[in-house]
């Protein structure tokens, strides 16, 4: 997780979130709170070419459920 200034356009690393589950989202939602963010953004992996992977359905899974539990 990371900390973005929009202003600078610069991020500065925050926490590694290693907890799994349940856990996890605990551990999501209270950094959240913590950090009042104006947005949460996901990186989404892709091939060099642009083509989706595995590893992009992933990540956009991660965002669709990070939305639906942290708004």
């Amino acid at each position: 997780m990371a900390s973005g200034n929009r202003i600078t356009g610069t991020a500065s690393p925050l926490v590694t979130v290693a907890e799994q589950g349940e856990a996890r989202w605990a551990r999501l939602q209270a950094l959240v709170r913590e950090w009042r963010p104006d947005a949460l953004v996901v990186g989404v992996p892709l091939h060099p070419d642009g083509a989706a992977h595995e590893q992009t359905r992933q990540a956009q899974r991660f965002a669709r459920r990070l939305h639906g539990r942290l708004g």
